[in-house]
């Protein structure tokens, strides 16, 4: 997708003039965060990590940056047209960044150990999944046990993935305390708590239910806060494969934890990883980023006793993306990547996975990948309007993203569709017989996910009285589908 000197013009302005979705005199006072970047982090690595860019540098640490680095950013945006590659290396940096945080062994108290290897369980697992803040939840943030509490077996389109041995993948979603803390004290994690705010929301801004934007505005974070850095919101979904050494899992290649599925003990593998990060630049349209394990499409075949987890190269005739068919014996899916790992990307996750095989030889992050970088060229511009094409499709979230679409072979394995008619896309174009290539946008999707905006009683058949949602526009649940599908 092409940008134009505007387009990265924009940023100027959109760093600073991005708007906010919820007033504020209907949010709840937050806590401070229970773990800010400052503290028990070494602020040496914040320093060094930009230092060598474009190149990813020799350090390695725990320190979760809170935004792409301010000087970087501010120089690249200023320069002629060509610096959006630049820009994506930055991005991307910050993703790699993100997830070696995200990953690093922490204590009972999430402080991070000193180093990858050090025994200690991930950061990201000491955090509240779903199960925890819906229905479940007292509004105080602690951190969890690494069980499998809310696992569920199936995609978001309700599919399940079957990895080559025969298993289904389990996935959970994750959120930080930032996030946690503002959905909780809100009480955004009941149906009438969304109503309240809703409506808090709607009678202060003077706009109809289906006005845009009306809805909360989840904490952005900042880079210079009170004299503190912040991090925003940050969420996260994992999808884990049963490790089986026995039919040719390698388990050290792996990132692992031990649970219980189904009443057995099992070693799980993390197989892929979407994080969402909400930082000071990107505001409202957040940073969608994904990362794979190295082995799950192909395998060097110079390796011995290696196989992919998701694709069988002995069978170059299966159809591909195929959701297995309900009630049937569960057959293995044959997964393929429809867009391609860009090239520089692949060159900086071959650098990283380097260094960490040179420093860290037994960490298992060398054997992972990031798949790429999502983020709004323009945060505060509003989507296009829906009869124009192709840019109704490339900037349905608005945003005007800098890549039309990013996908998870493991977690949207079935969005991936390619090629297929205008009229199956909801760009108001009914009717169209002409083809366009069209597959997952985790900006354009999550843009549609709404919060409950009020509700109205029915009597079910069985004579019960139910509370039937009504839901605000796209952009209300600020890009989080968990407030409308969770809630109760």
């Amino acid at each position: 997708m092409k940008h134009t000197i505007l387009s990265l013009c924009l940023l100027v302005a959109a760093a600073s003039a991005a708007p906010a979705l919820a007033a504020s005199a209907c949010e709840a006072d937050l806590p401070d965060y229970r773990r800010s970047i400052d503290e028990g982090i070494d602020t040496t690595c914040r320093q060094a990590m930009w230092a060598d860019f474009p190149s990813f540098g020799k350090t390695i640490c725990a320190t979760i940056p809170e935004d792409v680095d301010t000087n970087t950013y501010g120089a690249l945006i200023l320069k002629t047209p060509g610096t959006l590659p630049q820009l994506n290396r930055l991005f991307d940096l910050f993703s790699w960044r993100s997830f070696i945080a995200l990953t690093w062994p922490v204590d009972d108290k999430e402080r991070p150990k000193d180093t990858p290897v050090t025994e200690g369980t991930p950061w990201f697992l000491k955090w509240k999944t779903t199960t925890d803040i819906f229905g479940a939840s007292d509004g105080v943030y602690e951190s969890s046990e690494p069980d499998l509490r809310s696992g569920d077996t199936s995609q978001p389109d309700k599919h399940d993935l079957i990895d080559q041995n025969g298993n289904k993948v389990t996935f959970e979603i994750f959120i930080n305390d930032p996030l946690f803390n503002y959905l909780t004290k809100n009480n955004l994690n009941v149906m009438t708590g969304q109503e309240k705010f809703f409506q808090c929301v709607r009678k202060e801004k003077g706009s109809d239910r289906d006005a845009s934007p009306l809805g909360v505005d989840l904490p952005w974070g900042s880079d210079s806060e009170a004299g503190r850095r912040r991090v925003g919101a940050v969420a996260l979904k994992a999808a884990w494969k049963v490790l089986d050494p026995s039919k040719g899992d390698r388990p050290e290649r792996f990132i692992r934890r031990t649970v219980k599925v189904g009443g057995k003990t099992r070693e799980l593998g993390l197989v892929g990883m979407n994080i969402m990060r909400k930082t000071f630049r990107t505001k409202a349209r957040w940073i969608w980023i994904a990362f794979e394990q190295v082995d799950n499409l192909e395998v060097n075949e110079l390796e011995p006793n290696l196989k992919p987890s998701f694709h069988n190269p002995k069978c170059p005739t299966c159809p591909v993306n195929v959701p297995p068919v309900p009630g049937a014996k569960p057959q293995p899916t044959q997964v393929m990547r429809v867009v391609p790992i860009s090239r520089a990307t692949a060159q900086l996750n071959a650098e990283v996975q380097a260094l960490f095989k040179s420093l860290y030889p037994g960490s298992p992050l060398q054997y992972y990948e990031l798949v790429g970088t999502q983020w709004p060229t323009a945060p505060a511009e509003e989507p296009t309007d829906q009869h124009e094409l192709p840019g109704a499709i490339t900037n349905q979230s608005g945003g005007r993203p800098n890549v039309a679409y990013l996908v998870n072979s493991t977690i949207e394995t079935y969005s991936q569709l390619g090629n297929q008619s205008v009229d199956s896309l909801n760009v108001g174009r009914a009717g169209d017989p002409s083809d366009v290539f069209a597959t997952s946008s985790c900006m354009g999707c999550h843009f549609t996910a709404p919060m409950i905006a009020e509700s109205y009683p029915r009597t079910t058949t069985q004579m019960k009285t139910i509370q039937v949602p009504l839901f605000g526009g796209p952009r209300s649940a600020d890009f989080l589908f968990m407030l409308s599908r969770r809630s109760k």
